[in-house]
């Protein structure tokens, strides 16, 4: 667990620790709008992946090289919520790079 003055703040200093090699960062196309921002204020190159037509992540879309992987959770703005069998799939398929599962908003959510 990590603390800090809000959400923000926390994702900021995650973005300048984790996420610092060539290697593209992977997160989806639509989801919270300063992902890019801080990627592109840190100079962290970055890939968008498309959702699909119902605003679902492709965990497949994951497998690839990256340089770390964020997802929020549930992602803003569609609210979409994945399950932690999902998330752990992701995960297990990225050992060698830093995956963040960003909660922010988990506590307003309820898992289908």
């Amino acid at each position: 667990m990590f603390t800090g003055v809000g959400p923000d703040d926390v994702t900021t200093i995650a973005f300048m620790a984790f996420f610092n090699s060539k290697i593209p960062v992977l997160f989806p196309d639509i989801t919270y709008s300063f992902y890019n921002v801080w990627e592109e204020l840190f100079g962290i190159p970055y890939i968008r992946l498309v959702l699909d037509s119902s605003f679902q992540i492709k965990a497949e879309d994951y497998y690839q090289e990256n340089g770390g992987i964020i997802i929020a959770n549930p992602n803003a703005p569609t609210g979409v919520c994945q399950g932690i069998i999902f998330l752990r799939d992701i995960i297990e398929h990225n050992k060698d790079v830093v995956v963040i599962i960003d909660e922010a908003y988990a506590d307003l959510t309820i898992i289908q």
